[in-house]
């Protein structure tokens, strides 16, 4: 090569300054460029606006949320009216509740004591003996004194018999069988049928005692008090409930008993729904878990305050303690279901975190794979391979998951009553069965094999999805 064929050199070395400016620029160049050559990728990879699929996220969380009390208020409504034996098992306590026992007792005596005049018996009797014994003033004057005590006695042994009855284990026998047929009768008067023991008018609810009475009257007689043989065949009633709103209810009634089964599906779609209509699926889960917690709280505040309403708001003649107790008697199986709420919403909370990408959720499912792993070693060690198996569930892994999760689901929403009990163990026996999963998609075979799973954890493809905040 010849010599004018070359780049001419400079007069003289660059000096360390010199160099040092140049690398510097040279430095900032490159980063220019890298920065251009990143925002050019994200400007092409950017996918389009998506505030419509939050918008619509949230809308349906929100209103899956607000029907949440309403599903649970329709299941406990048509639990109560189209289960038998639900219904009995709510209204059977009462007959040995001390507080209905007494009302009950108060208002058969009341009754008894309307056709039976015992202060005109006594004063008769008195002067029935005064006028045959010829008795002098002083002896009349003490006959007289005992008409008070004998007119209490008369009335106090009335009611003490009436009370045996009432808390004896036949009331509470016979009660609990005439509710089977009163359990019929409930049903007309939601619905505006008024026939039997059971019935509503001027906004109450009333429960007819005339069949209770003639068995007072009768154990009565048999007791020796032939008088009662006066009480005649009447129509006595006993207020269960007392509210403005009756009427409203009644009509609530038919459409909650036609939703009692569709309405918590209902919830359950619009729900998850709005967990696939968002952008970050996970957080949308535990948005819905913490919608469904607070309207649990929401409608058991609600149960709470509508109790002190209802009680303040009932007759003078109405046994506070007694309606007290029919209400609690009736909120029992409403407050188991709002528990099961709760716990809904606390199990969604918590599988949207343990499936994220914090330390802790990434521990506890890092735990579960090795817990897998080795149950799977140990299989191999015994000579149960399964290879056949282990292969289609690494492959299928997610949708085998998938699977099982909307099969518990499923469960959960075909049985009519949603209870605690039914939402925890169904929890566990799904936590079980995810980890039978991973035990076939772990991938070990041999000892020489990682305990390291052989499917990918695509638990965090959502969040990675998102983009990360600038720090």
């Amino acid at each position: 090569m010849s010599t004018s064929d070359t780049a001419p050199l400079p007069d003289k070395e660059p000096s360390a300054e010199e160099l040092a400016d140049l690398r510097a620029e040279v430095k900032f160049l490159r980063e220019q460029v890298a920065q251009q050559e990143v925002a050019t990728k994200q400007a092409a990879n950017k996918p389009p606006s998506t505030w419509w699929r939050t918008a619509l996220s949230i809308v349906l969380i929100v209103v899956a949320c607000a029907l949440a009390p309403l599903s649970v208020f329709s299941v406990w409504v048509k639990g109560e009216v189209t289960n038998t034996e639900r219904y009995v098992a709510t209204v059977a306590p009462l007959a040995s509740n001390p507080a209905v026992q007494a009302a009950v007792t108060t208002r058969i005596t009341d009754e008894i004591f309307k056709y039976i005049d015992v202060n005109a018996i006594t004063t008769d009797l008195v002067d029935t003996i005064s006028a045959n014994r010829n008795l002098d003033p002083r002896k009349q004057a003490a006959l007289q004194a005992l008409a008070g005590p004998v007119t209490s006695g008369i009335k106090s042994f009335t009611e003490s018999s009436i009370n045996k009855i009432v808390t004896s284990q036949a009331f509470q026998t016979a009660w609990t069988q005439a509710n089977y047929v009163a359990h019929t009768q409930i049903v007309n008067a939601l619905s505006g049928q008024d026939n039997g023991a059971v019935s509503v008018a001027n906004n109450e609810v009333t429960l007819d005692l005339g069949d209770v009475i003639t068995q007072v009257k009768q154990q009565l007689v048999a007791q020796g008090f032939t008088i009662a043989e006066k009480i005649p065949v009447v129509d006595t009633q006993i207020v269960l409930f007392q509210s403005d709103n009756i009427g409203k209810l009644q009509t609530a009634y038919s459409a909650l008993d036609a939703l009692g089964f569709w309405l918590p599906i209902l919830t359950f779609v619009i729900g998850i729904a709005g967990v696939f209509a968002a952008k970050g699926r996970r957080r949308a889960f535990i948005g819905l878990g913490i919608g469904v917690f607070i309207s649990m709280g929401i409608i058991a505040i609600a149960l709470n305050i509508g109790r002190g309403i209802y009680l303040n708001d009932l007759p003078p003649t109405v046994s506070r303690d007694a309606a007290a107790a029919v209400y609690d008697a009736f909120a029992l199986y409403l407050q188991d279901g709002i528990r099961s709420g709760v716990l809904l919403g606390i199990v969604l909370i918590l599988g949207g975190i343990f499936t994220g990408p914090s330390r802790l959720a990434v521990g506890v499912r890092g735990l579960a794979k090795k817990g897998a792993a080795l149950c799977q070693r140990g299989l191999f060690n015994v000579g149960a391979t399964m290879n056949s198996a282990r292969a289609f569930v690494s492959a299928q892994a997610t949708a085998i998951r998938l699977v099982v999760v909307l099969l518990a689901v499923a469960f959960v929403l075909i049985q009519t009553y949603k209870t605690p009990d039914l939402i925890i163990w169904t929890t566990v026996i799904l936590l079980v069965a995810l980890f039978i999963i991973q035990i076939f998609a772990s991938g070990v075979s041999t000892d020489e094999e990682s305990d390291a799973p052989a499917e990918h954890d695509d638990s965090d493809v959502d969040e990675a999805k998102e983009p990360v905040p600038a720090s």
